[in-house]
Formats: structure tokens, sequence, C-alpha cells
């Protein structure tokens, strides 16, 4: 939900009535108790228009009319829903500032794949308006190879307004909408209506079934919803409410993560002077810092002590003393570093030539070099003091022969071509090997692990069978509802 209160006023009629000083102040004091929403005094022509709509839909006369028949309501009567569903506008997209769902799956997901125990993934998407945000999220994370890999994710999507809401359960979206979105995810993700439907696009079932809607108002805790989520959206919805709503909003939302669990807010939202609870990830992106009952303040987070593994078809950089590592079969591991800068990363990718340009290509050579190369850049590395070492393409994958040369072929053609050289190396064998390397030193420690045989073949066998599966040919027309 994104209260907007700034667009799509409509003008009204000769015969409309206006507010008065008071019944402004009146009303916007019930705005402000049951949404939470603080209106300016520019405000008022747009409250006008809005709420003309519900005197004409209960013949009142005039707002003074309409206050004395908010005041003989019951808590629970359906007219607190039309008045909050009147003055909300809910603007959002799919895919909507992309750099949080990048956050999702390259920090988030990775955690949730690597760390030991049930893999699970609890987000909430708090103002979903129409179901953009919560769809896209499930998008996001089936296309990262999330459900693929068994993680058991559950998205709770929750809004003050009714309406939206129940076109978000429908999940049906006219063309306008779908027009960040490319021609695969449109055929992988939704069917496009015929008929009285034409124009239409409606979400497939895969999509809902990881999604609970439910209505919340965030300024009326408790909001009885489970606790202990790994993610949480709140995006474009605080700069509508007062700093003491703010706080207390984002109070819970610390209350409602995991340790280390991740907040998103809005391009133009931020937790400055609102909490001490949260350190800066990254563009708008927090994450929760300590215990929930024992906040730990830092000026940046300290990631020297973590190890962070990495599969196929991940990157990973850091400006922090990091140690990344991987366990690598027939895929190769380029290891990047810039000893100027002292910031480094590493990929892992399959078949460099597979010819995907969708959601899976970063497990392909060029997407994953590229992606390598430009993560670093915006950390503030130079290319031209780029060094690299190589490991991986080991002997020991039987579904594809020639794999391992012709990964190791391709990322040395590649490094040459870039200009970058290679300071390091080890390739070949029969076994696997796992690979660490120091972001910050450029270090690299090799182990061959031969009891990791047939844990290694079964996760490239399966990545295999996940590219061939999202590159195979899809038809000419998109399925129809």
């Amino acid at each position: 939900m994104e209260p907007a209160l700034d667009s799509g006023a409509e003008p009204l009629g000769p015969a409309s009535p206006k507010m008065s000083d008071r019944a402004f102040a009146d009303l916007s004091e019930v705005v402000r108790r049951i949404c939470g929403i603080h209106l300016a005094s520019h405000k008022r022509v747009l409250l006008e228009s809005r709420l003309a709509r519900r005197l004409r839909a209960l013949s009142l006369p005039n707002f003074e009319a309409y206050i004395q028949h908010l005041r003989g309501l019951s808590a629970n009567a359906d007219e607190w829903s039309q008045l909050t569903n009147a003055i909300t506008t809910n603007k959002t997209e799919f895919f909507r500032e992309p750099h949080h769902f990048k956050v999702l799956v390259d920090d988030v997901l990775r955690q949730a794949l690597t760390r030991p125990g049930p893999r699970t993934l609890q987000v909430w998407s708090a103002g979903c308006s129409t179901g953009e945000e919560p769809y896209t999220i499930v998008m996001a994370l089936h296309e990262a190879g999330a459900f693929a890999s068994g993680v058991e994710v559950k998205i709770y999507a929750t809004d003050i307004d009714t309406d939206v809401l129940r076109r978000a359960r429908e999940g049906v979206y006219d063309g306008e909408r779908m027009k960040g979105l490319s021609r695969e995810q449109l055929h992988r993700h939704f069917l496009r209506g015929k008929g009285k439907s034409e124009g239409l696009w409606k979400v497939k079932a895969h999509l809902q079934q990881s999604i609970e809607f439910r209505k919340v108002n965030l300024t009326a805790p408790p909001w009885h919803i489970p606790d202990g989520f790994d993610v949480i959206f709140c995006r474009n919805v605080m700069i509508y409410f007062d700093k003491v709503t703010q706080k207390r909003l984002v109070e819970g939302f610390a209350d409602h993560l995991k340790p280390g669990g991740t907040l998103f807010v809005g391009h133009s939202e931020s937790l400055q002077d609102l909490t001490s609870r949260f350190v800066s990830m990254r563009n708008t992106a927090y994450r929760l810092a300590g215990d929930a009952g024992n906040p730990v303040v830092r000026a940046k987070p300290v990631l020297s002590e973590q190890v962070h593994r990495i599969v196929v078809g991940d990157v990973f950089t850091s400006p922090h003393p990091s140690t990344v590592s991987t366990l690598l079969g027939s895929c190769v591991a380029a290891c990047l570093f810039d000893p100027v800068a002292k910031v480094g990363g590493m990929n892992h990718f399959l078949v460099p030539d597979a010819g995907d340009d969708g959601p899976n290509a970063l497990r392909y050579g060029v997407h994953a070099m590229e992606r390598l190369i430009n993560d670093l850049l915006n950390l503030g590395a130079n290319k031209r003091r780029l060094k690299a070492k190589v490991f991986g393409a080991c002997e020991i994958l039987k579904i594809a022969s020639g794999v391992p040369q012709k990964n190791a072929n391709f990322v040395f053609a590649f490094l040459k071509k870039e200009g970058i050289p290679v300071a390091g190396q080890r390739l070949g064998g029969e076994r696997p090997m796992q690979v660490m390397f120091k972001t910050d030193s450029g270090q690299a420690f090799v182990r061959v692990r031969p009891e990791a045989v047939k844990q290694v073949l079964r996760q490239e066998a399966q990545a295999v069978s996940r590219f061939e599966e999202s590159i195979a040919p899809k038809g000419g027309e998109i399925e129809l509802f």
C-alpha cells in the first residue's frame, strides 16, 4: 500500500460540497487515527475529491454529515474499510526498485542455501498493494533456483486496503502493468486472457501458492502476523507517517525479523534518526544488527569472520575482509582481486555457451565474468589492476564430455581479451576441489575433496537439468485462460 494522496484527484462538480476548516481537521484526525497518515493543509482538495465518492454512495449532503455518520459507527463497521480504501492510492509495479531483488537473491537466498538445517525463507510484503511486489518476490526466487534447490518459501502479503487485497488475490493484470516483464517471464509465470479476458494476464498457480494475503493496519499493532522473518519489504509507506509512527513501525519490524534479517524501504525513505537496531547494507536495504533484545550498532558490517559459500550461478564480491568458498567439479571459479583497493570476489559457472540470456544466465561464463568484473568496479576496483586466479575444471562429470576443458578454455580466453593477467591457477584432476579465497588479500587455498564426488555430481547434474529446462523451446504462443 502506498497511501500517496498526491495524485488521482477527481475534479469536483459544481454541486459537490466543500470541506470546512473544522471538517478537514476532524477528518484528518480520523485518517491519522485509523491509517496513521498525516494530512497537511494543502491536501484538503484531494481529501474532498476522495471522500466525495463516499458522500454520494451514502446520500449525505456534506462532510459534516459524513463525520456524524462515522461517529455513530461500531468499530467493525464496513465504512471504516471504505474510508481507508477511498483515501489510499496504490502505486506499484513488477520489479520496482530492482536492486532490492538483487539483494534478495544474492545475499538473503544465498544464506538460506548455505545455513544448516531446513532450508526456509519467510518474507513479509508489508503494504503489498495490488500484489505486484509479492508476485515479483516469488518470480525472483523461482528464477534464482530457490524452489528447485528445495527452499521452502512462505510470503505474507498485507495491506490495509481491502479492495487492493482482493485484486492481489485474483492476480489479474492489464497489459499496461506487464511492460516491465520479458516475454520469457510472461510465458513462465502468467496466462494470457482470451475472449472477454483479452488483454489481461493472470498469474500462474506456482506464484500464488507461496503467498498468503491478509489485511493488516501497520499503525495498529498487534499485527497478528508471525515473527521470525528473513526479509521484510515496506517500501514507500513510511513517508506518509509522522516521526513517532515511523519509529514505532521500524521497532515493530525489528521485533519481527530474525537476527541478521533484512528490511527494504522505499527510495525516498531512510532509517536515520529512527532506530539504532539496523545497519545499512546498501541503497535502502538494512540488516538487523545483533539480537532483537541486544542491538549492536556498527558503522559498517564486519564480515571478516564469516565464510560465504557459493554454488553454481553465484557471484560474491565484498569491500570488507571476507572469505568466499566453493566446491568445484567440472565448473570453473574465477577469483579477481585489486591489490590497491583491496577488494575481490569469486564466481562459479558451468557451460559458457549455452546461449541463455534469461534469468539463469549467471550460470554461464560470459554473464558470470561480466557480473564479477562489474560488481568489483562498483566497489572501487580498477580494471587495469585486477589479477585473476582460476580453479576447477575437474574431470569428474560424466554427463557431458569435454565440459571441464571447455570451461577452462573459455575463462582463459575471456581474461586475455579483457587484459586481466592470471596470477595463479589449479585446474583438472579427477577429484573435486574446495577453494577458499580471501577477498582483501587475494590469497587462495585449495583442498582436494575425494569424499565429495557424489555431492558434486548430484549438484552439477541438477544444475544442468535446470539449465536445459530454462532454455527449452517454449513454443510460439502464451498459455491462455
